[in-house]
């Protein structure tokens, strides 16, 4: 590469691309930024903040939240109707 080549790549404005950029974005997200989202649906709360399902389940294994509020309020909820059923049918 010689100088010109250089003074080339320096005027060139770089640009991020879509991807990049939401892969920086979702570098930053902490728990702190999903507790608002846990009392709904993964696939919910991930279209609510722009990001694939994946990515809330990532944050939370890394901050060592063994489930999500919402999967845990869910299997209750069946429990509760399956016990219901027994003793009313």
């Amino acid at each position: 590469m010689n100088q010109s080549d250089v003074e080339i790549d320096r005027a060139r404005p770089s640009y991020k691309t879509t991807f990049s950029t939401q892969r920086e974005r979702t570098g930053k997200l902490t728990i702190k930024d999903l507790v608002g989202f846990f009392h709904i649906p993964i696939e919910v709360a991930a279209k609510k903040i722009q990001v694939c399902p994946t990515v809330i389940k990532k944050i939370c294994l890394d901050a060592e939240v063994r489930g999500r509020a919402q999967s845990e309020i869910d299997t209750f909820r069946q429990e509760i109707a399956n016990i219901y059923a027994r003793f009313n049918g």
